[in-house]
């Protein structure tokens, strides 16, 4: 088999240490490994500045309660409130962090006798704590077509339609309601007329 892969990038190629803006690829929580460890997570990021856009790099680290600081520390990169998220019965979806750049602090460590980047710190990026101080959100990403669906627009029922009902028709497209037929005018009713009353019985005159 012959293949040209001299346009491949190198994956092996280090990144240089400092801080990059990322945002989240994919977020995956792993089975432990053993009956007395706990899960990992394994964080994928994308690289969107300010060099080596378009790298992925990524974070992987148990759910013991010692790493959970980075849970922590990203929420916190996206503007949830500390109080918040030391709630007990705290609880959140990943999908919360799509969209939302990310300030990161990457240093390469050896491990296996490669050089890997890894992150050490996570924190708000200029471009969230603009969002966040403008009330804003960041765009849907492409990828989640669904949510990128616009909320239905206000509907009018059809005519003649119960209390209630409605109809997927734009209000702006909607029939026009019909007019309640013309009432028949009004005729007043014929006068009363004198019914004939039975003759009494005439006592015969006495002479």
């Amino acid at each position: 088999m012959r293949a040209n892969m001299s346009q491949l990038e190198d994956s092996r190629v280090p990144f240089q240490n400092g801080r990059y803006e990322v945002v989240m690829r994919d977020w995956r929580n792993n089975p432990p490994k053993t009956s007395n460890s706990a899960e990992s997570i394994l964080i994928t990021f994308t690289v969107t500045g300010p060099r080596d856009v378009g790298r992925i790099i990524s974070d992987n680290f148990s759910a013991s309660p010692k790493a959970l600081w980075k849970i922590r520390d990203i929420l916190m990169a996206i503007g949830w409130p500390l109080e918040k998220i030391k709630r007990p019965d705290f609880d959140f979806k990943p999908d919360v962090l799509s969209g939302w750049p990310i300030n990161v602090l990457v240093e390469n460590v050896v491990h296996g006798g490669q050089m890997w980047p890894s992150i050490r710190q996570y924190s708000m990026s200029e471009q969230a704590r603009a969002w966040i101080e403008k009330g804003q959100a960041p765009p849907v990403p492409q990828h989640q077509g669904a949510a990128q669906t616009a909320a239905p627009r206000e509907t009018a029922p059809p005519p003649n339609a119960g209390a209630g009902a409605t109809t997927n028709v734009p209000v702006e497209n909607a029939p026009p309601a019909q007019s309640p037929p013309p009432k028949p005018p009004l005729v007043p009713p014929p006068p009363a007329t004198a019914q004939p009353q039975p003759a009494r019985p005439t006592r015969p005159n006495r002479f």
